[in-house]
């Protein structure tokens, strides 16, 4: 503030278009030329600006180009609201500017690093409906050096941008989610190309792209988060029941893997929507169906069934059986039947569901084609193989089709159709289909995503079946490590994962190793899915045999 009135005040900045960059030429750099050093250092010992300048205690992350004034009010927000003051390594100030652009990037990826987390604090100052940062490869670059150093990580706005970010996330959360958690590195920017090239250079022979991008998306979803929850917070009980906020907020959760998070803000939208706007209201439905969609893919099959059954009933009544939405929760409820090893129930509303969608939207409907893919997974699963297959491949071409190689729905049918074929004995066959679906998922979903797991799983099971066992387990030692650490150790999923690496560790003989794996299957099918379910009865089978090729009968 100094600085800005030292120069002639605000009205002397609002006069041009006043970047930082603006702002460094006419103003600093006159300033520090003599001495040819950083503002900080050229006027430490000047008494008129004694106190201003001190140790920093948090370094501040922004773009270039954006408004001068707008980042000092962000940083004036910002310190008002801490118990102490704050010192900012404010780049403009804090680096020499006559000598910064000659520094080799080798300083920057050391020295540079190394004081951010000395600081153990940085400070992004981020326009939420222009944020320019994130397409700027310095500022991205810190933010990873913030991650890689441990250092607390905080997202600043000025109290203006504030005010309109809090009304907007009421509004719009998924277009605000795709402005600021939509990043890719090798499209960002930089003032210097000779700059940009070695931050990819770094980034290349360090983490790598992929990583850095899963970093700062990483960093951004979790500001994302709790400014949804502190807006949440401000709303009344009848803003909060009438405002899709809560529930858009539980579905980004729930898009990040974080199933109890979203679980508990799902539970509480529906406690408000059912108390205020009524068990019938459409909104209301639409919360039952999500919670119990979210309590399916958690496990909790039993919790879900009377929630999907609901929004069911709800949606015939309201809306009528041929309805869109009454379609799909059909088939939600089909799903999760299935889920529940009650094939033959399923079958029927599978079939029905495929009926009203081919009648109403078409053959190559991309809610169709899920249709059918749905009654092909079904069929499969009841051995019906040779039906399965012409259902599989129907769906394949027209998620071809429509969607491209590449999408996740596309994806699935690939790796749907791979896993036929291995049934079918055709090994040969289905092993490319696996690749390719584990190859495209890693590239878009990441290597910890749901659907990539189930294809790690998958082809790590085909090169069992080949006898390739020693290619198979790290594959399955993957999925396993991977399923605990997304879905928890007694998701359906996880024990399945713990079951095939037990199958694996048997195939090798390594029976004492298989054993415990064998156990913890058993008993978390037991909890989570009943004795009788299928899977249950076929795990235990499984230890029994093994209890007596080793001698513990």
């Amino acid at each position: 503030m100094h600085f800005i009135e030292s120069h002639g005040g605000k009205q002397a900045f609002t006069g041009l278009r006043s970047t930082t960059t603006s702002v460094c030429n006419r103003f600093l750099k006159p300033a520090t030329v003599d001495k040819q050093a950083s503002y900080c250092v050229a006027f430490k010992d000047d008494p008129t600006r004694s106190g201003h300048i001190n140790q920093a205690t948090a370094f501040v992350s922004h773009a270039w180009g954006h408004d001068f004034l707008d980042v000092v009010a962000a940083l004036e927000d910002y310190d008002s609201r801490q118990p102490t003051p704050t010192v900012f390594w404010f780049d403009i100030f804090s680096n020499n500017q006559h000598k910064a652009p000659d520094r080799e990037f080798s300083w920057w990826q050391t020295v540079f690093r190394d004081n951010i987390g000395k600081l153990k604090r940085t400070l992004l100052v981020l326009e939420w409906d222009d944020p320019k940062p994130l397409s700027r490869a310095w500022c991205l670059w810190e933010m990873v050096s913030t991650v890689n150093t441990g250092s607390e990580f905080h997202v600043l706005m000025s109290r203006k941008n504030h005010e309109s970010f809090a009304t907007a996330l009421v509004k719009n959360l998924d277009g605000i989610v795709f402005k600021t958690c939509n990043v890719d590195l090798r499209s960002a920017q930089a003032f210097n190309q000779s700059d940009r090239d070695n931050i990819f250079k770094a980034v290349e022979t360090t983490s790598g792209f992929d990583e850095v991008n899963k970093v700062v998306i990483g960093i951004m979803g979790k500001w994302m988060v709790e400014s949804g929850k502190e807006a949440i917070s401000g709303l009344s009980d009848e803003e909060r029941a009438i405002s899709t906020l809560q529930g858009n907020l539980a579905r980004f959760l729930y898009r990040q893997r974080k199933l109890d998070e979203a679980e508990s803000l799902y539970g509480k939208a529906l406690e408000l929507k059912r108390r205020i706007l009524g068990n019938t209201h459409p909104d209301t439905l639409s919360n039952i169906n999500n919670l119990g969609l979210l309590l399916k893919h958690q496990g909790k099959l039993d919790e879900a069934e009377p929630l999907v059954r609901e929004a069911l009933e709800g949606l015939r009544r309201t809306h009528g059986d041929n309805d869109r939405n009454t379609l799909a929760s059909l088939a939600n409820l089909a799903s999760l039947i299935q889920a529940q090893g009650k094939l033959d129930e399923a079958e029927p509303l599978f079939r029905e569901a495929l009926k009203e969608f081919r009648r109403t939207l078409g053959d190559t409907n991309p809610d169709t084609l899920t249709s059918i893919d749905n009654l092909a997974m079904l069929l499969q699963a009841q051995g019906k193989l040779d039906g399965a297959e012409p259902l599989y491949r129907k769906a394949l071409t027209g998620r071809r089709r429509a969607l491209g190689d590449s999408h996740p729905d596309t994806l699935t049918s690939i790796n749907n159709l791979g896993l036929l074929l291995k049934e079918q004995g055709k090994l040969d066959d289905a092993e490319p289909l696996m690749q390719k679906a584990l190859e495209g998922r890693r590239r878009t979903l990441g290597d910890t995503h749901p659907d990539t797991l189930i294809s790690i799983c998958s082809l790590g099971m085909l090169l069992q079946d080949q006898g390739k066992l020693n290619e198979a387990e790290p594959l399955l030692r993957e999925d396993l490590e991977g399923s605990r650490r997304t879905l928890g150790n007694t998701h359906p999923n996880t024990l399945i994962s713990v079951y095939n690496l037990a199958l694996l560790f048997e195939a090798q003989g390594k029976l004492s190793e298989a054993e415990p794996l064998y156990r913890e299957a058993v008993s978390g099918a037991r909890q989570t899915l009943g004795d009788k379910h299928p899977n249950t009865l076929i795990m235990q089978k499984n230890l029994d045999l093994l209890l007596q090729k080793m001698g513990k009968v």
